[in-house]
């Protein structure tokens, strides 16, 4: 089995989603914020944690599982669930790890820029397969 990741797909009112930059030894790339699961944990869970210590703020909503991803990174196997999520206080997002360097909300054209430059997590180009595939919106991922 792999690792289970929890995702959170934050879209916000201009139909923007929200990514982070991991900037960590060999990966450097644009994700959806989250965090692996721990074993006491459950996803939801997991996507607020995540939020809330990397981005420093306090509230965040959680809704239901979008989607989900299978990939793999080298050797590791992963499950990504992705969630509806939300961020319902003010609090300025910034990041609060030396792991995550930057945040910022994207629209869909930037995002296909990001991929073709190679920049973007396995679940995010998931995301944008759905996208694709369905003929979506971003917005159609919020709650």
């Amino acid at each position: 089995m792999g690792k289970l990741l929890a995702g959170g797909v934050i879209v916000d009112n201009r139909d923007r989603v929200m990514l982070w930059r991991r900037n960590t030894g060999d990966k450097k790339q644009w994700e959806l914020p989250g965090k692996i699961v721990d074993s006491h944990e459950t996803l939801e869970e997991a996507v607020v944690e995540g939020i809330e210590k990397r981005l420093g703020v306090d509230a965040i909503w959680v809704g239901e599982i979008v989607c989900t991803a299978r990939f793999t990174d080298g050797e590791d196997e992963f499950k990504a669930e992705l969630l509806s999520a939300k961020i319902v206080d003010d609090d300025p997002i910034a990041p609060q790890t030396a792991a995550v360097d930057r945040v910022d909300f994207f629209a869909f054209n930037a995002l296909e820029d990001l991929q073709r430059q190679g920049k973007l997590s396995p679940s995010v180009e998931h995301l944008m397969h759905l996208v694709y595939r369905y003929d979506l919106t971003l917005g159609d991922f919020t709650p």
